[in-house]
């Protein structure tokens, strides 16, 4: 059932992740300003990091969605005595509604225990009161920016802290070894991973989201029941904090969060961003799980709604590897995701659930095999999205017609591979899926689908990318190796949409790499997002 709600949350990741802000995913700042990087000298620390994801099972969205499905002889079916419009729906379309809290004990030291073991361990907050009132930290720690001294050590430069004009120039860097990030797998619908903010010694946990482009964590201001078991940000706590007074909401379908826009020194594994922009958010309502605090958007920085009011000597400082890149704490604005596959998941409460690997267009090479695809993404515009040329089962006829512009997003936050509802049916049906009574969603049986001979390929920018047998299961009920949901779906309202979403499913499969590939002259990007086959162990 876990993976049902993860399967609509995953629908509702996909009209999360799109619609950003407004509820309308083709809405975006008016004032946007195009991308530009302008790295500083590059420190002789710098590097990649490579940081784990925690996977852990438990409630929350997808025990609701769970609770809808009568478990029938080896099929899902929705209870007679549902709603589907008011009752499912919007579990599907709004995936980051935020869930009732169940406590779970023991959860903050299973992360920090895996943290310890696979990741740069990053301490709990010390002790000491909350306090609801704004505090902001000293001008000459608070907005500097690195300079990249000779040393290694940051030097603070005032309040510059970089801004995201037209004009900034630079010149790219080159490659090196990736900083590796772990993350947490929630039940294979939502991967998270831990980041820190100030001074104060507290880590956050975030989703990782290439479908989104901003970071918020909950404020010590929010006083709902939904902020009440995590952890809260307090500015007063940290030296390194500077409040901007602008307020700003993120929406996601009709899950939002809301707050005021600050900065803080980032630490994400062992880098570090100073001046990093993220919202302080005081109310939410978007569908994730207990255990995560917040929400880390890996989109471009143009996209991002706090980036659309902070002042010019903070803009560019929303997206996070942009701002790593431009400090010269990395030496290349990339990064590279990892999932591990849905078998080696099942039953476990916490695990590795996958990696991001940050600061190479190399990604980790040893998560990955062959070589690497690169998938050209328009400009910094729009999402990380790709051509989807065509879609076919086996030896069929494919299902993308002449004419068509079908794009497709390169998503972490989506669970299933989101199409038009022609193209899910005849997939799934391919497979052998049946109706579960949801408009756009199949069940599968798990065993029928891992022993299926059929091969569904995406056709990427006039490349192949096989799924097969062992790709397909996305399981249900942790306990139920039996029952899935078909890999293929379709969200309410967008029967003849030409944005698909290439979520987890796609994924597991394929590893990923996304490239700002700047230029090395104007600095600006021309992005990429590179395929390989993921090794699956």
């Amino acid at each position: 059932m876990l993976n049902i709600l993860k399967l609509l949350a995953v629908l509702a990741i996909i009209s999360a992740a799109f619609d950003t802000v407004k509820c309308n995913v083709a809405e975006l700042p008016e004032d946007a300003e195009e991308v530009i990087l302008k790295p500083a000298v590059v420190l002789k620390a710098a590097h990649a990091a490579v940081l784990p994801v925690i996977k852990h099972a438990s409630g929350g969205r997808h025990a609701k969605l769970r609770d809808l499905f009568n478990k029938t002889t080896n099929r899902l079916a929705v209870r007679s005595d549902v709603n589907i419009e008011q009752e499912v729906h919007p579990l599907l379309v709004n995936a980051r509604q935020a869930d009732p809290l169940t406590t779970s004990a023991d959860l903050e030291g299973a992360i920090q225990d895996v943290a310890d073991k696979l990741l740069h361990a990053l301490p709990d907050v010390a002790g000491g009161e909350h306090h609801n009132e704004y505090h902001i930290g000293s001008d000459d720690t608070v907005a500097g920016t690195d300079t990249g001294a000779e040393d290694g050590k940051s030097k603070k430069t005032g309040r510059k802290l970089g801004g995201g004009g037209k004009k900034r120039r630079g010149v790219a860097a080159t490659s090196g070894s990736p900083t590796i990030v772990g993350g947490s797998n929630y039940y294979d619908s939502i991967y998270f991973t831990n980041i820190n903010l100030g001074t104060a010694g507290g880590y956050y946990s975030v989703v990782m989201d290439t479908g989104s482009a901003d970071l918020w964590v909950p404020s010590v201001t929010c006083s709902s029941a939904v902020c009440s078991t995590r952890r809260r940000y307090d500015p007063k706590l940290s030296r390194t904090s500077y409040v901007l007074n602008k307020t700003c909401t993120v929406r996601y379908g009709l899950g939002s969060a809301t707050g005021i826009v600050a900065q803080d020194t980032a630490r994400f594994g062992m880098l570090e961003a100073t001046g990093q922009v993220f919202i302080m958010a005081s109310s939410m309502n978007n569908h994730q799980p207990d255990e995560v605090d917040g929400l880390l958007g890996l989109g471009f920085s143009a996209l991002s709604w706090a980036n659309s009011v902070v002042p010019s000597y903070a803009k560019g400082k929303s997206a996070i590897i942009e701002n790593l890149y431009n400090q010269g704490k990395i030496l290349r604005p990339a990064f590279g995701i990892w999932f591990s596959p849905m078998s080696q998941l099942a039953g476990q409460t916490n695990a590795v659930g996958g990696e991001i690997a940050i600061g190479s267009e190399l990604g980790d090479p040893k998560r990955y095999t062959g070589a690497i695809r690169w998938l050209s993404v328009p400009d910094t515009s729009n999402w990380w999205h790709v051509a989807v040329t065509q879609v076919k089962a086996g030896s069929g006829s494919g299902t993308i017609a002449a004419g068509r512009n079908v794009r497709g997003v390169v998503d972490t936050g989506t669970a299933l591979i989101v199409t038009d509802y022609n193209t899910a049916a005849t997939l799934n049906k391919a497979l052998g899926a049946y109706d579960t009574g949801i408009y756009g969603l199949w069940g599968l049986d798990c065993d029928t689908a891992r022993r299926s001979n059929v091969v569904i390929t995406f056709t990427l920018q006039g490349m192949d990318f096989p799924l097969t047998g062992p790709d397909f299961p996305v399981q249900v009920y942790p306990d139920d190796t039996s029952m899935c949901y078909a890999p293929f779906m379709c969200a309410p309202g967008a029967n003849t949409t030409d944005r698909f979403i290439l979520g987890e499913v796609f994924l597991r499969k394929y590893y990923a790499i996304y490239d700002y590939n700047p230029d090395p002259t104007t600095g600006k990007p021309q992005p990429r997002v590179g395929l390989a086959l993921s090794v699956q162990k």
